[in-house]
């Protein structure tokens, strides 16, 4: 008895910064309706939230750079709250091994000509082979 194979629908994560916002939001646009997954936008602070439409299955999260202190006080610098969220995301998410929760990924990872930003998106694209991700200095 053959067991037909169903598409199984990817889970996705984009993540941007101010300046991603037009960008992030053309893409949450032409997500489809059934689309799940997280976005996260980090901004400054309080001033720079917007009211989006996101398909019922997202989550949109805004990352506030003025509500999580660095280790010495002040601001957390830019890229550093998204950077942590990317890889709580992982850790929580992309199994080390195959497992029930082996689905397709799709990331989309802002923050352009930011280092920490940069660093990760490398650490992401060398570590898990199934990812598919973008980042818009690197295609």
């Amino acid at each position: 008895m053959t067991v037909p194979m169903t598409a199984v629908a990817p889970h996705y994560l984009l993540v941007g910064e101010t300046s991603d916002i037009p960008l992030l939001r053309t893409i949450v646009e032409r997500l489809p309706l059934d689309a799940y997954g997280q976005i996260f936008v980090e901004v400054i602070g309080h001033g720079q939230i917007q009211d989006w439409d996101v398909p019922e299955n997202m989550t949109l999260t805004w990352l506030r750079r003025d509500l999580s202190s660095r280790a010495y006080g002040g601001v957390a610098l830019r890229g550093e709250v998204a950077s942590r969220a990317v890889m709580a995301w992982v850790s929580e998410w992309i199994p080390e091994r195959k497992s029930a929760r082996d689905l397709p990924y799709i990331l989309w990872i802002g923050c352009s000509a930011n280092d920490e930003v940069d660093r990760l998106y490398h650490h992401l694209l060398h570590r898990f082979e199934r990812l598919h991700l973008h980042h818009p200095d690197f295609g």
